[in-house]
């Protein structure tokens, strides 16, 4: 009986060393963040821990720490990730908009960001939580910088939308102030941050979340309507004079 118990602790150590030995330098930290995702995704992001993850990747309780200091550093990992990814698949929808004119071209790229952040919300509901939740007690500069490169990609493309509206002789031909883009943007923001929130909140019953959400998406009938109301609302907006 003894050496049956031995066997089998040997045989479950020797199956945990297996599975740990498949991330080597440069793995660990990657299949951390991938756990810690898992874990986000059934749990949300306040409910794990450190010793959760490394016991969901195969490894030591220890093991995490040489990459992250403690929960909320391996949650900045996945934040700052996740800004990332949006940021470059938001500038990718920029670059391949194709449109006639100016403001035709301004406009279906302001429309490429709601596209890309909602899609992005859709198939990465981990990311989003973390990035857009409360879970990160101190945020970090570098945090912060992430955040604000995808949110300066939408400034971007408001003021070439209210450049286009000037130039076009719409609006009140002035050159737009940065308080005006701002303003604007975060309203946008606003409006296509609820609709996400809706989705992931299982609101919207016909927007399926998951990996192959992105596409489904852009197929649902009820997306499309109102994400017509959104850009319809910020169409209207972008024409309103009174925010300076």
């Amino acid at each position: 009986m003894a050496r049956s118990k031995g066997a089998s602790a040997k045989s479950k150590g020797a199956r945990r060393k297996s599975r740990g030995a498949t991330y080597h330098h440069g793995d660990l930290r990657r299949a951390l963040i991938e756990g810690s995702l898992e874990l986000i995704a059934e749990r949300g992001p306040e409910g794990f821990t450190l010793r959760e993850v490394a016991r969901r990747v195969g490894v030591s309780h220890a093991a995490p720490y040489r990459h992250f200091a403690d929960r909320d550093a391996l949650l900045l990992a996945v934040a700052e990730m996740g800004f990332a990814e949006l940021l470059t698949r938001g500038l990718a929808a920029q670059e391949a908009v194709e449109a006639g004119d100016p403001l035709a071209l301004a406009r279906a790229r302001l429309r490429s960001f709601g596209e890309v952040y909602l899609g992005f919300a859709a198939e990465h509901p981990a990311h989003y939580r973390v990035m857009f939740g409360r879970a990160i007690s101190a945020p970090t500069p570098g945090l912060r910088d992430a955040g604000e490169g995808a949110f300066a990609l939408l400034e971007v493309q408001v003021r070439g939308v209210l450049e286009a509206l000037a130039r076009a002789g719409e609006g009140d031909g002035s050159e737009p102030s940065d308080r005006r883009v701002h303003d604007l943007a975060m309203a946008i923001m606003a409006g296509v941050h609820g609709l996400a929130m809706l989705a992931l909140d299982g609101m919207l019953a016909d927007v399926p979340v998951g990996p192959e959400a992105a596409a489904a998406l852009r197929r649902s009938e009820r997306f499309a309507t109102l994400s017509s109301v959104v850009l319809d609302l910020i169409d209207a907006g972008l024409r309103a004079r009174d925010l300076d």
